[in-house]
């Protein structure tokens, strides 16, 4: 029996077309803000014009080097928008960043838990929110989230109107555009005349957004690769 090498080939990519499927889409996007702003820009959150300032790249200070920085400038949530590439069918992945925000008045450092983290659009779906991650303290914080319907997304900014897993599975396979919060004041340097909340400015670094699959699924790849080389060695030998 001889096994040429278009069946091959097409076997391998069978048997790629199904890991992939096992995994979920394949993706990776990562910024970490050493030599600019990388396509980053800032948006209010139901406002027009979108406000804020910035963003600028600050270069050294961030977890590793560089950093992203904004100030929020109005009322509304101001959001760190990422590059229009990071979309598409995101849905499996892990989005996770640091955040930092000096301000004495900071939500997090005084322990208020309601502010939406991460806003998503998605153009089969809803807006989501995520509520209740760790956000920005006055020292670099870690934030991690997976996107799917193990996390309680909710459909609106405070979190009290949870999405249902349909809706996050049409948005998060979708994905439009997503967002990372940086006003973490309840009000900005000059508001109404005066000065006593201070300048709510927000430093975004190490951003990564990605779906590798699991060492699993790749050893399975790689096992069933191998015996059809030897199958394919041993049928050329028999031919």
């Amino acid at each position: 029996m001889r096994v040429s090498n278009m069946v091959l080939r097409v076997m391998l990519v069978m048997m790629m077309a199904g890991a992939m499927a096992a995994s979920g889409a394949v993706f990776q996007f990562y910024s970490s803000f050493n030599s600019g702003t990388e396509g980053w820009t800032v948006k209010t959150y139901g406002y027009t014009p979108p406000g804020g300032m910035g963003p600028v790249q600050v270069p050294a200070g961030g977890v590793s080097g560089g950093y992203l920085e904004t100030e929020d400038a109005m009322d509304g949530f101001l959001f760190f928008i990422a590059p229009g590439t990071w979309s598409g069918d995101l849905y499996g992945g892990t989005l996770s960043f640091y955040l930092r925000n000096e301000n004495p008045n900071n939500y997090r450092d005084n322990g208020y838990m309601g502010d939406p983290v991460v806003w998503i659009k998605g153009s089969g779906g809803p807006d989501l929110f995520a509520v209740g991650l760790p956000g920005a303290t006055s020292q670099w914080t870690q934030n991690a989230i997976v996107l799917d319907t193990s996390f309680p997304w909710a459909l609106n900014t405070g979190g009290s109107n949870p999405a249902s897993a349909a809706q996050i599975q049409a948005t998060l396979g979708s994905v439009t555009q997503i967002g990372i919060l940086g006003d973490w004041v309840a009000g900005f340097y000059g508001k109404n005349g005066g000065e006593y909340f201070g300048h709510d400015i927000t430093g975004l670094d190490e951003v990564v957004l990605t779906n590798i699959p699991e060492p699993g699924t790749l050893g399975l790849l790689m096992a069933g690769l191998a015996g059809l080389i030897l199958w394919s060695r041993r049928a050329r030998g028999a031919a």
